[in-house]
């Protein structure tokens, strides 16, 4: 999508934030738009940055974040703060959090008539990824309609290790990540 013909502006206007207005004019436009499940700020700066318009904090949280099975333990009180840590960090992304399956039962009347598919095909206005997934964070079977744009999971486990070896081994910490203690409080913390 190129910044001159966005309607929801150009990387220029960064404290205006994307709203639904903005995304339907897209829809008539016949532009489509990215979203990515954002659970914390981290994520959610670095999407913001690379320019996402629209972060989902999504029942998915439930597998990704809290560790169950299948996004249906998660409860509105535990998404809460993970939307009030992505919305508080970001300025430009539209935020929409999930309702927990069976906590809200719209007629079709009701529905939001633009489409963001996972796993729905090209035919929709939108499309929205794990962002675990995305990055290559999982492992094991991943579904069809996932792609995978790097391998987060490699770079971290390879850091991790690093880590793990450089404390083992003595060079981490070095001097130049200590504070230095003078000799009477070296004496009292011994």
């Amino acid at each position: 999508m190129s910044d001159t013909t966005s309607p929801y502006g150009n990387n220029q206007n960064l404290h205006s934030r994307v709203r639904i207005p903005h995304l339907q004019q897209m829809k008539v436009l016949g532009q489509k738009w990215a979203m990515l499940t954002a659970y914390d700020m981290y994520a959610a700066s670095i999407f913001e940055e690379a320019g996402i318009p629209v972060l989902l904090v999504g029942d998915s949280a439930s597998n990704n974040v809290f560790g169950h099975e299948s996004t249906l333990p998660v409860t509105v009180d535990e998404l809460l703060p993970l939307v009030r840590a992505v919305s508080r960090t970001t300025r430009r992304p539209l935020v929409i959090a999930d309702l927990p399956f069976g906590s809200y039962q719209a007629t079709p009347k009701q529905c939001f008539h633009t489409a963001v598919g996972i796993g729905a095909g090209v035919g929709c206005d939108a499309q929205v990824l794990v962002w675990q997934d995305m990055a290559g964070l999982r492992t094991g079977h991943l579904p069809r309609f996932v792609k995978q744009y790097a391998d987060l999971r490699g770079v971290l486990l390879g850091a991790a290790r690093d880590f793990a070896d450089d404390v083992q081994t003595g060079r981490f910490p070095g001097p130049e990540h200590a504070f230095p203690l003078d000799r009477a409080q070296d004496k009292n913390h011994r």
